[in-house]
């Protein structure tokens, strides 16, 4: 499992990320904060040269609470057997649990269960997991910041992504505690991916 996080960009990395993953199989795209843009996919899709063959493959679950997306989650290895996906997309899974409404010890409980489930899955099926969330731990409440760190914990990879103007900045910080920076044009950065 790869998480990027800290930047806005890591939305769009994440419907790149898919659409290029699309030209291979199905993608199943979790998401937990709306971030599925329809159009912007279908742009990148024609940039790939695949237009709506890439849409039909990519198969979009939204969630708008901590419990739905725990039921997303808990359902994945039906959706892995009837779809047979070799991405796994998760945009925003921490965002939910930062709801005023969700308890905070129930929430971390609820939230590092899953992601304990989520990683014997990845054993168990094969299937390659990102996961993209534009915060990072300075930009939540303290209080709060444990569910972001739990998320990178559980991560083989973590990308801190950083945009500035049109120069999108990649940080390589796990799993080696050497940094490795690539930065790219955003319109290359699609090229790389």
């Amino acid at each position: 499992m790869t998480v990027f996080s800290s930047s806005p960009a890591c939305h769009w990395l994440g419907l790149a990320l898919a659409v290029r993953a699309s030209s291979k199989g199905n993608v199943l795209y979790i998401d937990g904060w709306n971030t599925a843009n329809i159009y912007e996919l279908y742009r990148l899709a024609e940039l790939e040269g695949l237009g709506e063959e890439a849409l039909r493959r990519i198969l979009i679950s939204r969630a708008f609470t901590a419990y739905q997306l725990l039921t997303l989650l808990q359902r994945l290895e039906e959706n892995v057997e009837r779809f047979s996906p070799i991405l796994l997309v998760l945009a925003e899974p921490v965002r939910l649990f930062l709801d005023e409404d969700v308890p905070r010890r129930e929430g971390i409980d609820m939230f590092a269960s899953a992601l304990g489930k989520l990683r014997a899955f990845i054993k168990r099926s094969g299937v390659s997991v990102a996961a993209f969330t534009a915060l990072s731990p300075e930009d939540v409440k303290r209080r709060r910041s444990v569910f972001i760190n739990l998320l990178v914990g559980a991560a083989d990879q973590h990308v801190r992504v950083e945009e500035k103007g049109k120069v999108v900045r990649l940080e390589w910080v796990k799993p080696s505690r050497h940094v490795l920076e690539v930065s790219f044009n955003r319109e290359f950065l699609y090229d790389y991916l």
